[in-house]
């Protein structure tokens, strides 16, 4: 058997923007990952977050959840979020339940919206 693919929360702070890319897969094995970064940034009084999903490589239902959970955490505690595009597995996830409406999206290298 081999070993399950884990998730990585790279965090770093530049130009006063905190960042969080995901990297591996957000399921629900590894959503209590994203929870605790989350409810940890945000604690520590981020005013913006950037959540990086480029290296995501795959994301269930239960990672949604997280997802959607992490937007309300970021909104009750005034911090922007704002999320990079996706590969397509995880933006065909957005558009099939129509939760791509509850984050805006920019751009995943240039920062301008798409």
């Amino acid at each position: 058997m081999q070993p399950r693919p884990e998730l990585e929360c790279q965090e770093s702070v530049r130009h006063g923007r905190c960042s969080l890319a995901l990297v591996g897969e957000l399921d629900l094995v590894t959503a209590p990952r994203l929870d605790a970064a989350i409810g940890r940034i945000c604690a520590d009084g981020a005013a913006e977050l950037l959540l990086d999903l480029r290296e995501l490589t795959f994301m269930d239902s239960t990672g949604l959840r997280a997802m959607l959970a992490a937007a309300k955490t970021c909104t009750a505690r005034d911090c922007r979020l704002v999320v990079t595009h996706g590969n397509p597995q995880v933006e065909r996830l957005f558009k099939l339940t129509d939760t791509a409406r509850a984050f805006r999206f920019i751009g995943a290298s240039d920062g301008r919206d798409r």
